[in-house]
């Protein structure tokens, strides 16, 4: 893996500087996004051109304080974001394809529900756009954006870069902007770097698929030590077996081999007991199938 370089800087009036519009050494006159400590821009012939500490080490926060303060700018100074589709636990079909998000206006450090968001859009509605830079956001602070009701999605700002440096192009300022805003972008099969953290329309499809799934009771059986667990009556072609005896017959899958990891699993439900003191899931005995639910 390639060693990242420190593209962006902070000039004299506090704005950023990206390397391609800097003078070269120490006319520059940049600092450190990280610590503050003056820049030199190496815009030699041989090495790509980046940002290099003058008379001081390397500090290992410039670099992510940079991008970060950098797809900040980049939103800001743009009015359209290419959104992520929109997918559904386990289902590979889209409940909405890529889509454009028009907007007119941002605030950066938006305080939602007790948490800071990255940058907020204003457009028809709200979209709350995160930047990764350092760590994902955590649990608790997607939650936050649950209960506010404001769709937001997480931009990997350092993916991309990273997948720049990889193909030699760490110093393209220009093209790092352009996939920022088309998040990752998605031309010759590039990946998208990011994901939805709330989608409404996420949230209501996966609400209507639960409440229109089918309970199908798991069957558990022990022959010499060997425990075997089977979904009776699934009704998934690709999965389902099929048995005739005295006690049941009909169609089933093997819970554990067919069911997880199924398109059309909801949820594994699980008979519990108290273990010490903790009210814990012990074995499972039925399985929400999506088969007949709804589609997108």
């Amino acid at each position: 893996m390639r060693k990242l370089p420190l593209i962006v800087g902070i000039g004299e009036d506090g704005k950023i500087v990206p390397i391609r519009r800097a003078k070269s050494g120490l006319k520059c006159r940049c600092f450190c996004p990280g610590c503050g400590a003056a820049l030199s821009a190496k815009k030699g012939k041989v090495n790509a051109h980046h940002f290099a500490h003058h008379g001081a080490g390397e500090c290992p926060g410039g670099i992510e304080s940079g991008l970060h303060r950098f797809a900040k700018a980049v939103l800001h100074h743009h009015s359209c974001l290419l959104m992520p589709p929109v997918l559904v636990h386990q289902l590979t079909r889209h409940v909405r394809g890529p889509s454009l998000f028009k907007y007119h206006k941002t605030s950066e450090e938006v305080g939602i529900k007790g948490f800071v968001a990255d940058v907020l859009l204003y457009g028809k509605e709200k979209l709350v756009v995160e930047l990764k830079v350092s760590h994902a956001v955590d649990s608790l602070k997607e939650r936050a954006f649950i209960r506010a009701g404001i769709p937001s999605l997480e931009i990997d700002v350092l993916a991309i870069f990273r997948e720049l440096v990889n193909e030699s192009r760490g110093q393209d300022t220009k093209e790092l902007a352009r996939r920022i805003i088309n998040f990752g972008g998605r031309d010759r099969g590039r990946a998208v770097h990011g994901r939805w953290l709330f989608n409404p329309l996420q949230h209501q499809f996966e609400y209507r698929r639960r409440k229109t799934s089918k309970q199908l009771k798991v069957k558990h059986s022990e022959w010499r030590g060997y425990h075997h667990f089977r979904t009776i009556g699934c009704p998934c072609p690709r999965r389902q077996r099929f048995h005739g005896g005295d006690n049941w017959s009909g169609s089933y899958a093997r819970t554990y081999q067919d069911c997880i990891g199924c398109p059309h699993l909801v949820e594994m439900v699980y008979d519990n007991a108290w273990v010490g003191y903790q009210w814990t899931p012990v074995r499972v005995k039925a399985v929400l199938c999506g088969w007949s639910g709804a589609t997108p």
